[in-house]
């Protein structure tokens, strides 16, 4: 139980200081796929703002990656959001 908090809890420093808020929202979004999560509950999980999560979102559906129907997100292609994930450089937001 310890080095599973431990592995969680280095996963989130990394992803707090390295990654970029559209890199965080896919990871979420590819992590918690099943889920309903509003945009203020993603912001809490990754440590954003609602509106910084709304344009990654609007973004992300913009770029043909996802779809948003009635509140409800589908990944469309999920190799373009790893992609994302995948590009850990700091960035401005």
């Amino acid at each position: 139980m310890l080095s599973k908090r431990l592995r969680h809890f280095s996963e989130l420093i990394e992803d707090l200081s390295l990654r970029p808020v559209l890199g965080r929202v896919a990871r979420l979004l590819l992590l918690e796929n099943d889920e309903y999560l509003t945009q203020s509950q993603m912001a809490s999980m990754i440590g954003s703002s609602r509106e910084v999560v709304n344009r990654s979102l609007h973004r992300l559906e913009h770029d043909g990656i996802i779809t948003i129907n009635h509140h409800h997100v589908t990944v469309r292609d999920a190799a373009k959001l790893w992609r994302i994930v995948d590009d850990v450089k700091p960035a401005r937001d």
